[in-house]
């Protein structure tokens, strides 16, 4: 079952997250530091991942009631008061609300029905969602946040090789219209033998064709936004986490 496989990966890269959090390394300071998302410290960031968990603990309870409730009660506004009064606070106090908060949601994974999984949730407060694919979601924004916090040893080397193959397969699908005019790009995946040709979805002539090759974690690197390791790649617009 997919399910089963995302909870399994998103178990596995949030002990990765953690086990990077042990030990003096994490301090107060380094908790204050600017992470590599603009306008986040790395307190931000790991104060957003718990609450993160949190909404999902809140979507998947209310699923076993047979209800729809939303993953930010109070919007955007909630969600970003949340994440800035928590992000202040020592470092070990983030550190265990972050474990805290995701044993919570696997205890409460672990106990879903198949029934359960069958049914709806609603993201952002007005965006239907299968609870099903929900787990992904949270091991997505383990995944990417970990490296997106700046930390040693936290590079997209740490992202799990069934992560890599499902995000990509995901973000090859989606990038037709973020590709610019009627451009067509080949995106060669060096490490795993796939070559797919994407033609932009805008206005125009068609413009020659662009190439794209690189390994599996430098091609979702760049497709979510996380740089370009080659400058002759072509330009995409923002990425905003589409399935």
């Amino acid at each position: 079952m997919q399910v089963a496989a995302s909870i399994g990966g998103c178990l596995q890269a949030s002990g990765v997250l953690l086990e990077a959090l042990e030990g003096d390394g994490f301090s107060d300071g380094v908790a204050r530091q600017p992470s590599l998302l603009p306008g986040w410290s790395v307190g931000h960031l790991l104060t957003h991942l718990a609450r993160n968990a949190d909404s999902h603990l809140r979507m998947i309870e209310a699923g076993a009631e047979d209800r729809v409730v939303d993953q930010y009660p109070g919007g955007t506004a909630q969600r970003e008061a949340e994440i800035e009064a928590g992000a202040h606070r020592p470092a070990r106090e983030i550190q265990d609300d972050l474990r805290t908060s995701e044993l919570d949601l696997q205890a409460a994974w672990d106990g879903v029905s198949s029934e359960v999984w069958l049914r709806n949730s609603r993201r952002w407060g007005t965006q239907p969602w299968p609870l099903a694919e929900q787990p992904f979601l949270r091991w997505r924004e383990v995944a990417l946040h970990s490296t997106d916090l700046g930390i040693a040893g936290l590079t997209p080397d740490v992202w799990a090789d069934a992560y890599v193959d499902q995000e990509l397969r995901r973000q090859l699908v989606a990038l037709a219209p973020r590709l610019p005019g009627r451009l067509a790009v080949d995106v060669e995946v060096t490490d795993r033998g796939w070559d797919v040709v994407v033609m932009g979805t805008g206005v125009g002539e068609p413009e020659p064709l662009a190439t794209a090759a690189g390994t599996s974690r430098q091609l979702l690197a760049w497709l979510v936004g996380r740089g370009s390791p080659d400058p002759n790649w072509p330009e995409l617009t923002e990425w905003s986490a589409v399935p």
